[in-house]
């Protein structure tokens, strides 16, 4: 009599394992890195949690740029007089002077915030002529410069804060 038939399986071969149903077979149980699942899940948390990172260092930055102070520096330099008319946009709010008959050299600070800053200058020379010459400087960077040079004249200057 085998000890198959006696409730007992036979010993298996080195190097083979009993195949299933034969005595002495047991059922291996996959690891759980093997299982599909398992890296569906992995893929679901890593993606998920990815999104929220990305959306919160976004928020961090958008918050920043939309709240930091730009020093703006509108100035005109030159000979004789000139109409002066300056644009701000700032946190989507705009403004906008026209000075008229001013006398050059001409120079107005002012404080801007916002993701979008755009800033804007023209001076228009004197109908007695002359020269004019206007700069844009934002936190001490000059971003826009032009010039004109002779009776009515117009120098325009434009440009956005980074």
């Amino acid at each position: 009599m085998y000890p198959a038939q006696i409730g007992n399986a036979p010993p298996t071969q080195p190097g083979f394992a009993p195949q299933p149903g034969y005595p002495g077979y047991v059922e291996q149980k996959k690891k759980i890195y093997a299982r599909v699942w398992f890296w569906v899940l992995i893929v679901l948390a890593l993606g998920i949690g990815g999104c929220a990172a990305i959306l919160s260092v976004a928020t961090v930055a958008i918050n920043r740029a939309n709240t930091t102070k730009h020093t703006v520096i509108y100035s005109v330099t030159g000979t004789g007089t000139a109409t002066i008319t300056y644009d701000t946009l700032d946190n989507l709010n705009t403004g906008e002077a026209q000075l008229p008959n001013v006398a050059l050299p001409w120079s107005k600070t002012l404080t801007g915030a916002g993701l979008i800053s755009a800033y804007s200058l023209t001076a228009t020379v004197g109908p007695s002529g002359g020269s004019a010459t206007c700069t844009i400087t934002v936190d001490g960077k000059q971003i826009s410069t032009n010039s004109a040079t002779g009776a009515l004249a117009s120098a325009h200057c434009s440009g956005i804060a980074s």
